[in-house]
């Protein structure tokens, strides 16, 4: 290998390029492949998750959504896909999915990143290849599901956080946590280990210099988180009419996962109707109907809450034996989605239908 050969190989910004692109051709294609109807008739009339999506984006371009009530699932991607609406139409299904393409190809150039952060130029290539292949990463670019954002936005605040640390770049890091927090409200969970790495970097002598370093690392990430999930909780509280931090579906969720009828796999709320569409109101209405007294979203979530805390204390060797299984579930080599059947619909695409895809094992 000739010197200006392995520094091009070496450079960071030769490795995120060849790496995205390498993700972005790949997701299209299976795009392409999968726009036709006639394989594919969910792709322009959106089904499950992905048509409550649809609708709300919809809603938002037209004004009849967000309802007056707390969001109940974290919002950035229904206006995402609502500014994607306004920009392409609601009608060109082909030029949002390449926009997805586009934001999932960026994560498999941000892992390519952080591997040449954690480790080596070897590291990075292997990072980033994989995941440009990983077929899983590859399907859910072609869905209107938060799941390409949201990891991409996940992998975009490792790159920040492995970084040289600097007021601004630690400001950053709570914006983009910020934005994935309004995405999936549960990557907050990694907040504390965030905290730790600043004070860890203090500790060491490797915290920020300059004027904007006078201020603790710790602010520059909350007014980052605040800046981001703030007007989000105004909202809520204007319009929603309740102090809920992003979404009144934690409680939901937990009672949903764990009931006497759950099974670690399929995602449905008990004595809801069977066209449930994860609306708030609709789990409002449930826990009225059940207790026998009106409720906001903040009491239903703690009712539902209560719920599935009770189950576990009533069907303790159940609520166990539910929880292997979902372990095993998490650990088994096979995608599984309470959206669609993965194999089914992998099966359907001339790309993801060859053997050679890495996976989750």
């Amino acid at each position: 290998m000739t010197g200006s050969t392995k520094r091009w190989t070496n450079s960071p910004v030769a490795i995120f390029w060849v790496v995205t692109m390498l993700a972005f051709v790949l997701r299209l294609l299976h795009i392409l492949a999968i726009s036709d109807p006639a394989i594919n008739p969910a792709f322009h009339e959106p089904v499950t998750d992905a048509g409550v999506h649809h609708r709300w984006a919809q809603g938002l371009l037209n004004g009849t959504w967000p309802l007056a009530e707390p969001y109940f699932r974290a919002p950035l991607y229904p206006y995402f896909l609502a500014r994607l609406y306004a920009i392409f139409g609601p009608d060109n299904p082909l030029a949002v999915q390449v926009v997805h393409a586009l934001v999932s190809a960026l994560g498999a150039g941000l892992a390519a990143l952080s591997a040449l952060q954690l480790w080596s130029v070897r590291a990075a290539w292997c990072a980033g290849f994989i995941f440009a292949t990983l077929w899983s990463s590859i399907y859910f670019a072609g869905e209107l599901l938060a799941t390409s954002l949201s990891v991409t936005l996940n992998l975009w605040l490792l790159w920040l956080i492995l970084g040289s640390p600097s007021a601004r770049r630690i400001l950053l890091c709570g914006l983009v946590l910020g934005l994935s927090a309004i995405t999936r409200p549960t990557v907050l969970v990694i907040t504390p280990m965030i905290l730790w790495h600043l004070w860890q970097l203090d500790a060491l002598g490797r915290a920020p210099s300059g004027r904007m370093s006078r201020i603790p690392g710790w602010i520059w990430l909350g007014l980052g988180l605040a800046l981001t999930i703030g007007p989000v909780t105004v909202r809520n509280i204007v319009h929603g009419g309740e102090p809920v931090l992003i979404a009144a579906s934690g409680g939901v969720n937990f009672y949903i996962g764990n009931n006497e009828h759950a099974d670690g796999r399929v995602a449905f709320l008990p004595g809801a109707p069977p066209a449930w569409q994860g609306e708030m109101s609709d789990a409002m209405a449930l826990a009225a109907q059940e207790t026998g007294q009106p409720m906001g979203a903040l009491d239903t979530d703690r009712y539902f809450w209560r719920q599935g805390m009770q189950f576990w204390r009533n069907h303790p060797r159940q609520a166990w034996q539910l929880e292997a299984r979902k372990i095993w579930l998490l650990l088994a080599a096979n995608e599984r989605s309470n959206n669609k059947n993965l194999a089914f619909w992998r099966d359907r695409s001339s790309l993801l239908r060859w053997p050679v895809w890495p996976g989750w094992a």
